[in-house]
């Protein structure tokens, strides 16, 4: 949703997964072609409302479509839940999420990539900074014991990559 909206300036939820496809493909600068055959496929699911055993599913009817599924991109961690662990703990539920994020890619060996959000203590360094032009002191007051709710995000990732703009 935030894909289309940000590329085409439209609600998608007006649209049917063939036609935004399409949009995309003729106004969203998403292209395919014989020097690079990479189709993105866009799934919108409202929040909570799927598990991670959906991503298995996903994958399995693509390939009984004939697609090879090369990397999935889940919108923001806190949108899918837990196949196991699923609490009302919000910091073992998310970390419960990427174990099994973790669990699907090495299976099918490919990607999975996700987002967090960094937490109020996070919040405050990059505004700060903002606010006095001391990216230097972001820089060294920002990092991984920063995201999100639960350190047990960061326990099973491979990588964590930071984006921090200067302008809000």
């Amino acid at each position: 949703q935030r894909i289309f909206s940000m590329c085409v300036g439209q609600d998608m939820l007006n649209y049917t997964e063939q036609e935004i496809m399409d949009i995309l493909r003729t106004q969203g600068n998403l292209t395919v072609s014989n020097d690079s055959p990479i189709d993105l496929i866009v799934k919108y699911k409202p929040n909570l409302s799927v598990d991670t055993s959906y991503l298995y599913s996903l994958v399995e009817e693509y390939a009984d479509k004939g697609f090879e599924t090369i990397a999935v991109f889940q919108d923001y961690i806190k949108r899918i839940r837990p196949v196991f662990g699923n609490t009302m703990d919000e910091r073992f539920r998310l970390g419960n999420v990427i174990n099994e994020f973790k669990n699907f890619a090495v299976e099918y060996k490919i990607p999975v990539i996700t987002a967090s959000q960094l937490n109020r203590e996070a919040a405050r360094t990059v505004d700060e900074a903002r606010t006095n032009d001391r990216f230097d002191k972001m820089m060294n007051g920002v990092g991984r014991a920063n995201i999100g709710e639960s350190s047990l995000i960061d326990e099973n990732l491979d990588a964590t990559i930071l984006i921090i703009t200067r302008e809000k």
